[in-house]
């Protein structure tokens, strides 16, 4: 378990390090959240661009019912049910240190309407939320939860938190980041199937995900953009038709990109049915920052903070130079870092040690 989570915290430093839109590395951010402090969701309240709060990103939540998640969309209904049960969000970003809800608390929650509506579909018994303050302000909230049956959050993992903070804070204060130019497909991968005009009948668990981050492109509470999703349904499930018929069409393939990271989708038809319409399968990928893949590719070398950090920046191809401005170190430190490097990873070269972390994906 200690290994596990020094690992973790080592994958959170690096990945608020990056300097990367919040929302690009929400997802990423929050499986190693999940490692260090186990928990089923993670959920960031941030302002929008605008600096209107809230809005949030869910990005380890796998529904299959979204109506819970609805309640978030209209920030003024969330807001009116957050008064129901205690100071609201805007009490809690003044809050001095996290908050583990207690067994008063529990039962408190448990008769307002916030309990029916939003805690009991998602699962949300046991918790830890927490301010992200930065120059003095409230800057949003980091929320941590477990389901009915799992043990509650122990006054250590408030602890734990508590240590994170300064890194996720900096992380969730970045609007306008680093420019992605390098995308790698990551885990994220959903099917859906649909009928000929490219209506929805069934999504698995991860491609209702997916989609909400192509629909929600700045969090739930933000400008929806679902008919976007509804025509690109509809585009691929008409080229697949086309296709399917003899006629000409282009491949049924479409690509977006929003802060949450780059989307594949791609349609083909399933099979026929009785009547001689098609049904359709969809598959909906995401794509994540080279840089995040590599993080996660280091997870099995002892490296410290700062070689992992070097290890990111050569292979992203940055030379000594580079590294050592932006590590603020000696170039003659920064070379006998990358002799090190090499050593721990078996490579010779950056082209090697980029191939070893990407995997060739």
């Amino acid at each position: 378990m200690v290994r596990i989570t020094d690992h973790a915290l080592a994958e959170i430093r690096h990945l608020c390090a990056l300097g990367l839109p919040a929302a690009t590395v929400a997802a990423d951010l929050a499986q190693s959240l999940t490692a260090y402090l186990p928990s089923r969701h993670v959920v960031f309240t941030l302002p929008d661009r605008l600096g209107r709060p809230p809005r949030f990103l869910f990005p380890t939540c796998t529904l299959t019912d979204e109506s819970a998640l609805d309640v978030f969309a209209d920030t003024e209904s969330y807001l009116a049910l957050e008064r129901t049960v205690d100071a609201g969000i805007d009490g809690l970003m003044h809050a001095g240190r996290p908050m583990r809800n207690s067994a008063e608390y529990g039962a408190r929650l448990r008769e307002t309407p916030m309990y029916d509506q939003v805690f009991r579909p998602l699962e949300l018994n046991t918790w830890v939320r927490s301010a992200m303050r930065r120059d003095g302000r409230g800057l949003g909230l980091l929320f941590v939860s477990r389901p009915a049956g799992e043990p509650a959050y122990t006054p250590r993992e408030e602890e734990r938190m508590r240590a994170i903070l300064p890194y996720v804070t900096h992380a969730m204060g970045v609007v306008d980041g680093a420019v992605v130019e390098d995308w790698r497909p990551g885990d994220d991968q959903g099917q859906i199937v649909a009928d000929r005009p490219g209506r929805e009948l069934h999504l698995c668990p991860m491609a209702q995900v997916l989609r909400r981050m192509l629909i929600h492109p700045e969090g739930i509470g933000g400008v929806a953009q679902a008919d976007l999703w509804r025509r690109a349904l509809a585009e691929l499930a008409r080229r697949v038709a086309l296709l399917h018929d003899g006629a000409a069409a282009p491949a049924p393939f479409w690509r977006h990109d929003n802060p949450w990271g780059r989307f594949e989708l791609q349609a083909r038809p399933l099979l026929p049915v009785a009547d001689g319409d098609l049904l359709l399968a969809f598959q909906i990928r995401r794509f994540r920052p080279a840089q995040t893949r590599m993080i996660r590719a280091l997870a099995g070398f002892t490296l410290s903070p700062r070689l992992r950090q070097a290890t990111v920046l050569l292979a992203m191809g940055s030379s000594n130079t580079d590294i050592a401005l932006r590590l603020n170190l000696r170039p003659n430190t920064v070379a006998g870092m990358v002799k090190e490097i090499y050593g721990h990873l078996d490579v010779h070269d950056r082209a090697a040690l980029r191939e070893r972390l990407l995997g060739g994906g």
